[in-house]
């Protein structure tokens, strides 16, 4: 007697039993192991080193030289950068406001009149700088 398969049922109960049970667990048994490339370069080089130095110094040699290689990386990507666009490393000369550095004897300035007047013209800058001045001077 032949008895032909149920594929059609789906029995929940079942399925969750076989999810609970640790034999039917498949991806433990794998055992992934993450690699991320730096491990796998400084394996690489530590490799290749300890053809020439013992382990410990070539390990030591091997970090020394990573970090001198992307020390080098990042150098060189700056110089390239500055070599196409030189002036993303300088100061632009027309954002500096202009000033003027001049001996002042705060005794004999009328700082109202002065303020006043740079108030009048829209020169915030010099009655900020008068008004700084006077309180300064104790007035």
């Amino acid at each position: 007697m032949i008895v032909q398969a149920d594929t059609i049922r789906y029995d929940l109960v079942k399925i969750a039993e076989y999810q609970a049970d640790k034999r039917f667990d498949y991806n433990s048994q794998l055992g992934l192991q993450e690699f991320n490339l730096m491990e796998i370069i400084t394996r690489w080089l530590s490799r290749l080193l300890s053809r020439f130095f013992d382990n410990d110094t070539a390990e030591v040699v091997t970090q020394w030289l990573l970090i001198a290689f992307f020390v080098l990386v990042v150098l060189l990507v700056i110089y390239f950068i500055y070599r196409k666009r030189p002036e993303l490393f300088l100061r632009d000369k027309k954002s500096l406001l202009p000033y003027e550095v001049e001996q002042e004897n705060i005794y004999r300035i009328d700082f109202e009149k002065d303020i006043s007047a740079a108030l009048a013209n829209g020169d915030f800058r010099m009655a900020i700088y008068k008004g700084k001045n006077e309180l300064y001077k104790g007035g």
